[in-house]
């Protein structure tokens, strides 16, 4: 019940505690999932989708949701990782990623 209620508070009044969404090609899309930034939400994905997303490209949405999608994505996440053959690449677009943001310079600064 803790986890619901705190879950409850960051999603806000009559907002759901927790959203699960799947972003795929070729499916219809929820949208509903980048409508706030302190919505709970799990996102199950592709590296493309999501890689795309951060990377201010994301398929198929417009131009003034894209930065709105690399936001959402690119702070306060956690990425599980599960493709073999795309992982390795993907962590480490996300680790140059982080330097770019934090300003670090050495490739083993940062650690998922």
């Amino acid at each position: 019940m803790r986890v619901r209620a705190e879950l409850c508070r960051l999603a806000g009044q009559d907002e759901k505690p927790l959203l699960a969404r799947r972003l795929r090609g070729g499916m219809p899309r929820e949208d509903d999932w980048a409508r706030s930034p302190v919505q709970p939400t799990i996102l199950c994905s592709t590296v493309d989708q999501v890689g795309s997303r951060v990377l201010f490209r994301g398929y198929g949405i417009s131009d003034r949701m894209k930065p709105v999608h690399a936001g959402l994505l690119g702070s306060d996440c956690l990425f599980l990782l599960d493709e073999a053959h795309l992982s390795e690449p993907f962590r480490q677009t996300l680790a140059g990623i982080e330097r770019l943001r934090t300003g670090m310079t050495r490739p083993g600064e940062w650690h998922f």
